[in-house]
């Protein structure tokens, strides 16, 4: 007896519940899934479903279809996207995807997609560099993922993928890294994603150090990149040292980890530090 909230797609089942049967049943249900990395690693996808097939399209990083004979096929092991005598079947399938889509809202996917990074340059670009503690090897990205040019966008973003990333659970970010030479760096900074949800949370404490010999280090004092306010935001933000310039051809960065405060429903365990890029321009 509720009024009905605008923004409510479904259909009530109340008839059902007293013993009856609705007037019209729908032949055909909808759905988007388009949380990915997540723990079931599913693509990002949409589909319909009829009584009898169900039709998969997978899309942002792939473009492929899928379709399932469910009657034949519960368990959905062979897809019939490609089948000459199922040419009719998929037609009419995507012809009810389209259709829904356009009953629901929901063509413009873009609208759920994490931002794709950029690629730059800078001074630091495909330098090595040495870790004291590793990343986990579930978030480690690729050998070289914190100088590989890759930047993600800073702000707030709706999802975020992983890719690109190296996430520290517990543990600190301890970096060292010769540019081989003393440059004029103008700024340094370094890229930290929050998705507190996740047990991502960003730094609030860090320190940059300088050395022209590899010997005689200076702190410089950094901005502090966030703290452990309840926030459901996943964003990305930069933290930068403020100082007009240096000469430098050593760098060590140490990032401070936290543990999840006592308003997470996991308080006390280890947070996640995800850094994308260790940028360092020149003059």
């Amino acid at each position: 007896g509720i009024e009905l909230p605008p923004d409510m797609q479904g259909e009530s089942f109340y008839e059902i519940l007293q013993g009856g049967e609705p007037g019209q049943w729908r032949e055909s249900v909808y759905y988007h899934y388009f949380e990915y990395p997540a723990v079931h690693s599913v693509k990002r996808h949409y589909g319909v479903r009829s009584n009898k097939y169900k039709l998969i399209h997978y899309y942002y990083d792939i473009d492929e279809w899928e379709m399932f004979d469910l009657e034949e096929d519960p368990y959905e092991m062979n897809n019939l996207a490609g089948s000459p005598d199922l040419s009719v079947v998929l037609s009419e399938m995507k012809t009810e995807l389209n259709r829904l889509r356009v009953h629901y809202q929901d063509t413009v996917p873009e609208k759920y997609l994490p931002p794709l990074p950029d690629t730059i340059s800078h001074l630091a670009k495909g330098i090595s560099y040495t870790l004291e503690y590793q990343p986990s090897e579930r978030y480690a990205g690729n050998p070289a993922c914190l100088t590989d040019g890759i930047v993600y966008p800073e702000g707030e973003s709706y999802s975020m993928t992983y890719e690109g990333w190296c996430g520290f659970n517990g543990d600190d970010l301890i970096l060292e890294l010769d540019l081989g030479q003393v440059l004029k760096v103008s700024k340094i900074s370094a890229g930290f994603l929050q998705n507190q949800e996740r047990w991502i949370f960003l730094p609030d404490s860090m320190e940059f150090h300088t050395s022209e010999d590899g010997v005689d280090y200076m702190i410089i004092p950094v901005a502090q990149c966030g703290d452990q306010t309840e926030d459901h935001r996943i964003l990305k933000r930069v933290a930068t040292p403020e100082y007009p310039g240096i000469s430098t051809r050593y760098i060590k960065i140490h990032v401070m980890n936290n543990v999840l405060p006592a308003w997470h429903r996991n308080a006390g365990k280890p947070a996640w530090l995800f850094v994308d890029e260790i940028v360092v321009s020149g003059k």
